[in-house]
């Protein structure tokens, strides 16, 4: 993997510039933005999906617990895993795993499944969730060894962490028929929900 070095440090936007024009650093933080946009609504479309089916608020609370529990319980897993596989063994499986899981569960849902059945879903779901900010930071330190431009590259990433819910807002908007839904969520059925997720 090449990376960008230097000994000038450039001011203000320009560091961004420079930063971005590195090799492999463009399509590197468009690769993160992009997988950030599902990862910060799955909460919002798990209570959606599970109010669409019919249930309360207590039952989709207790979803929602569910898969944030897990999600926590996962991520200190992931990171060993990541550490001694390599992230590409590690996010690849998740990254078709995650919208696999919240799939099921959207049909679960839309099936009638119980709160139960639809919480032992969203534990994989949220045992499934990818590390994905904690990945980009471990990635700069290659991509962008010089200090200067290092301490850019974590300003840039956590800018990005922001602007990935502006991104979610949008495509949820975008997904609140069922066709846009069908089309950019991973369920169907429920757009609403399945969009807010991305």
């Amino acid at each position: 993997m090449q990376t960008l070095e230097t000994t000038v440090p450039e001011a203000g936007v320009h560091r961004y510039a420079l930063l971005l024009r590195a090799p492999g650093v463009a399509p590197v933080v468009l690769a993160g933005l992009l997988a950030r946009v599902p990862l910060g609504m799955s909460t919002l479309a798990i209570v959606l999906i599970v109010r669409d089916a019919g249930r309360s608020y207590a039952a989709a609370g207790v979803v929602v617990a569910a898969y944030t529990l897990a999600s926590a319980v996962s991520v200190p897993v992931m990171g060993r895993l990541i550490d001694r596989l390599g992230q590409r063994r590690v996010l690849v499986p998740l990254g078709i795993l995650f919208p696999a899981s919240l799939v099921v569960l959207t049909l679960l849902a839309g099936a009638g499944a119980g709160t139960a059945a639809l919480a032992a879903c969203a534990v994989g779901v949220g045992a499934c969730l990818p590390p994905i900010g904690a990945c980009m930071r471990a990635l700069w330190a290659d991509l962008a060894p010089a200090e200067h431009l290092r301490d850019t590259a974590y300003a840039l990433e956590a800018t990005l962490q922001e602007c990935g819910g502006g991104a979610r807002l949008a495509v949820g908007q975008a997904g609140d028929g069922e066709g846009v839904g069908l089309a950019v969520g991973p369920g169907g059925r429920i757009g609403r929900g399945v969009g807010s997720a991305l």
